[in-house]
């Protein structure tokens, strides 16, 4: 199973720029995550990966990729997860302003994370 969790940023209907949590993707095989991957890559409108800030336009989405699996060893199954993987995208060009802040916001995330989770 490949897991998705992200963090998403866009600009305001008021102004401004900001950054808040992409909605979680799931998907059983490699394929289904390389289809979705595909799509997105080929998409200008990314606001369905909103988790909920209400964007005016996404921007820009950047996902950790987490392959969660079985394995036996000494006849015990342990479940091991690998997160070495990333996905990011612009659907529309980030100035350079903005790409600091969304970097920022990108190392940020696991601290977000654990805060509002």
């Amino acid at each position: 199973m490949y897991t998705l969790e992200g963090i998403v940023c866009g600009t305001l209907w008021m102004g401004g720029f900001a950054a808040y949590f992409a909605e979680d993707q799931t998907f059983q095989t490699r394929e289904e995550l390389d289809e979705f991957i595909k799509t997105t890559q080929n998409s200008k409108d990314i606001s369905h990966l909103d988790g909920g800030m209400g964007f005016q336009k996404i921007k820009a989405v950047c996902y950790e990729i987490t392959h969660s699996f079985y394995q036996t060893i000494n006849e015990r199954e342990y479940l091991c997860k690998n997160s070495d993987e990333s996905f990011y995208y612009e659907a529309e060009h980030l100035t350079d302003k903005e790409k600091d802040f969304f970097s920022e916001a990108i190392v940020k995330r696991e601290l977000w994370k654990d805060l509002l989770h």
